[in-house]
């Protein structure tokens, strides 16, 4: 079979499984289709850019070398139906099971002081990003938080850490409170801080940040996604996209609005290339696969010195320094993958277990969104969401720091219920 038909099958099969999961789970509303979307765009970005009238380029190569390269044809058909079979994977347990999402309300007891929190904490977060900015700015461009850890410094533990309690009590809050018009304004003031952060660089913090309140706002909501609606953010979002990155990389603008989603598919379907690579040069770093767990288990809650040289630590730092050293150095990376972490392990064997561990999961987050659990369900999927991009240890690293994060402000919260209740009953006269 010609590898031209390999490109455009995978590809259709990845929309076909999209589809499948928008009929099949109430236009959208399961954690599978979300999943199945960034996969498609992470994964298969470049070959759904492939299918599109006018292009001609093999979305196969490897553009994360100092020079691209294309690996064997054999190689490439085996990292399409890796991602093929992975897809599969994830979509049938859920479709077989049945597994559809079930919402109950949570309690809303805790959030007044919630709000407290989080307004007390805002102008750290402001503060801190404003910080990060202005590092980036003075710096040479946003690769510099990736070169060094001197913004955290500036910033300052105190600030990074009010930050963080911002954003874990606002996650509480957005997953506790009732929609309604208090609830648009606060989420309007936290969003607005996105746009800095976008600036920075950040922008599949971004990106999972506003797919995950959509998606929670929707299900609090009771409606569902709506095709035209879908399609608009989608063009919104790749326009934004790529004029951040023509802002953060020095870019002209050379290219029209109409030239933009094909442009975010090339771009952001680059996650190929990292399961490319774990295929082609297994050999050269499976022999760490038990250091990398170790590491990507803990590696949201010490991160790593961008200083120090990658010695089989975090597969993301190997392979880019394998493909482009000196391109390492100076900031750029490949991300992860789970799928290349699943190959590394144990080939398709691998792919299959891992695929269905994250169906599993997946499946779980949907029957138990609700109640004081909401707020835990919601960030574990949002974590999962970004698979496609990093490994199932960072994934669930980042998920438990988060948590932790909401449990404090949670916790907090409590406190200063019980605090207010104990004055009230002081101050109220007997009988009164």
């Amino acid at each position: 079979m010609p590898l031209a038909w390999a490109f455009a099958g995978t590809a259709g099969l990845l929309l076909l499984l999209l589809v499948l999961s928008w009929a099949r789970f109430d236009q959208g509303m399961h954690p599978v289709f979300l999943f199945l979307a960034l996969l498609s765009l992470f994964q298969g970005g470049r070959l759904l850019a492939f299918c599109l009238p006018g292009l001609s380029f093999n979305p196969m190569s490897i553009d994360l070398a100092t020079q691209p390269f294309d690996i064997l044809q054999q190689q490439q058909r085996l990292a399409l139906f890796a991602l093929a079979l992975s897809a599969v994977c994830i979509y049938l347990p859920s479709r077989l099971f049945n597994l559809r999402l079930q919402f109950r309300a949570p309690e809303t007891g805790l959030v007044p002081y919630l709000l407290v929190i989080f307004l007390a904490c805002f102008p750290f977060h402001v503060f801190k990003n404003y910080e990060y900015l202005m590092f980036v700015r003075s710096h040479g461009g946003y690769l510099a938080i990736f070169q060094s850890q001197e913004h955290l410094d500036q910033a300052g533990l105190a600030v990074r850490v009010l930050s963080q309690l911002c954003s874990a009590s606002f996650f509480a809050y957005f997953a506790m409170e009732r929609p309604r018009l208090r609830l648009w304004i606060v989420t309007a003031a936290y969003c607005s801080v996105s746009v800095v952060e976008l600036l920075i660089g950040l922008r599949g913090k971004v990106l999972l940040t506003l797919l995950g309140l959509l998606f929670l706002a929707k299900m609090k909501r009771g409606t569902r996604f709506r095709p035209l609606g879908l399609i608009s953010v989608a063009l919104v979002v790749s326009v934004l996209a790529q004029a951040a990155a023509i802002f953060r990389e020095s870019k002209r603008a050379d290219t029209t609005i109409l030239d933009a989603p094909q442009a975010l598919l090339r771009s952001q379907g680059v996650s190929i290339g990292v399961l490319e690579s774990a295929i082609a040069y297994r050999d050269q770093f499976s022999k760490h696969n038990l250091s990398y767990l170790a590491h990507n288990l803990t590696l949201a809650f010490n991160e790593q010195d961008p200083k120090n040289e990658p010695l089989g630590r975090v597969f993301d730092d190997d392979l880019s320094y394998f493909l482009n050293p000196s391109g390492f150095r100076l900031g750029f990376g490949t991300g992860g993958s789970y799928l290349a972490e699943a190959w590394l392990f144990a080939g398709f064997a691998g792919i299959v277990l891992e695929s269905l561990a994250i169906a599993s999961l997946l499946g779980w987050c949907a029957r138990n969104f609700g109640g004081m659990a909401l707020p835990f369900v919601w960030t574990l999927t949002v974590a999962l969401l970004y698979l496609p991009r990093q490994d199932l240890g960072v994934a669930l690293g980042g998920a438990a720091k988060g948590c932790i994060g909401i449990a404090f402000a949670m916790a907090l919260s409590h406190f200063l219920r019980t605090g207010w209740q104990t004055i009230q009953r002081a101050y109220t006269p007997p009988g009164g």
